[in-house]
This record gives structure tokens, sequence and C-alpha cells, in this order.
């Protein structure tokens, strides 16, 4: 079974995307502005460098809303720290904030409902 569980598509480049677009992609792999816990949709646009318009475009291409893009990326950032065994010291609280969720319940909410797992489970069960 794959190590990543989750179906959208937000943790590889897009096709099909205009230069804005391919844009915000660079600018989301290299600042991970989803890890902000106050991040919201206009400075999110804002500190890219596009217009909201182009921002909601760009994720309706991805299939998401602004919530679901967010919290997949910071699920797929928490993965990424699991499977590079950075994890060993942290506590699920430690974690959650590292990925950018406000606290320890709603990590473990939005990492279950986009894995299958909840996150102690999905370490013991691939890792």
């Amino acid at each position: 079974m794959h190590l990543n569980l989750l179906a959208k598509n937000l943790d590889r480049p897009g096709v099909n995307l205009s230069l804005e677009e391919q844009h915000i992609e660079r600018y989301i792999s290299k600042h991970h502005p989803y890890l902000m816990k106050d991040i919201t949709f206009g400075n999110m646009a804002e500190q890219i460098g596009v217009s909201r318009n182009c921002l909601s475009n760009y994720m309706k291409k991805k299939g998401v809303n602004f919530e679901e893009f967010i919290n997949v990326k910071r699920i797929l950032f928490s993965q990424n720290i699991i499977k590079e065994r950075a994890y060993h010291d942290m506590t699920l609280d430690m974690l959650a904030k590292q990925s950018g969720f406000m606290d320890r319940k709603s990590f473990i909410s939005s990492f279950k409902k986009h894995t299958g797992y909840n996150p102690t489970d999905y370490i013991k069960h691939f890792f």
C-alpha cells in the first residue's frame, strides 16, 4: 500500500496549468504558506502575488476548496516528517503544531479524514 494515502493530487505538479498557476505551485512548494496557523485565502493570494481569482481557479483545477487545500497540504507535510522519521522525539501535539494545525484534536481529525488512519496507527502500520 502506498504510504501517502491522500486521494488528492496536491503533492504532484499539475499539468495544463497557466504560468500564474505554475508560479502558485512553485511558491507553495518553496514557502509552505499552509503552515501558517492564521492563513486566509486573501493573504495567501497576496503572499503568492496573484489575484484571488487566479488562486481560486487553481484550487478549482485541483478539485478542492481553500480549507481542504490547506488541510491536505498540512497532512502531506506531516506525512513527510513521519516518512523522514523526524518525529521520534515529537509528541502528537508537536507534530500537529509543526504541520500548521492549531491543536492535536484538529490534526488527528484531519489526518484520519484524509488517510483513513489516526497518526499513531499510521506510524505503527507503515513504520
